[in-house]
């Protein structure tokens, strides 16, 4: 079974029971790990290593067709936005399709908030990036990511990659 297009999406101020905030596209976050760099004598040149757990800032990229009465909240504190999309698949063997629901929820604050142009004849768009706290991920209604960076939070498929490193450290 095989992932073929996105059905339908739309995406919520979590904070604020669950509102729809506009018609937009989003550009999920990268999640890129923290490098260690290893050189010196007995070093063959340098080496960089992945620090498992330790990650670079996170952020979230949206693009509104343009201003509405909830998306200038944005701007207000910390916020909480729930993304959630009906994905399509194909199970090749049966021939059939189906759908699953993914599930994305971040919360942090907004670090810019762009107007764009206004052009007669012509769509507006609002821009919005925010540098994030948490990230969490769902298929099917399974977890598949949960980071928090202040709470020292990382799991990928529900396994704590970050467990023994927080008994260590309490």
């Amino acid at each position: 079974m095989f992932p073929t297009h996105i059905e339908d999406a739309k995406i919520y101020d979590a904070d604020n029971n669950m509102e729809l905030i506009g018609v937009a596209t989003v550009t999920l976050p990268t999640i890129e790990k923290k490098k260690t760099t290893l050189e010196g004598m007995g070093v063959m040149g340098t080496m960089e290593f992945a620090n498992e757990t330790n990650i670079e800032n996170m952020t979230v990229s949206l693009t509104f067709r343009g201003i509405t009465d909830k998306n200038p909240n944005l701007l207000k504190g910390n916020k909480t936005l729930e993304m959630r999309a009906a994905l399509n698949f194909y199970d090749s063997a049966l021939k059939t399709y189906t759908e699953k629901q993914f599930r994305a929820v971040t919360s942090g604050m907004t670090s810019s908030f762009e107007m764009g142009d206004i052009e007669i004849s012509s769509t507006m768009s609002l821009k919005v990036e925010m540098n994030l706290q948490s990230y969490k991920v769902w298929l099917d209604k399974k977890s598949k990511i949960e980071i928090d960076v202040l709470n020292g939070i990382y799991k990928i498929d529900g396994t704590d990659l970050r467990q023994t490193i927080n008994d260590i450290v309490g």
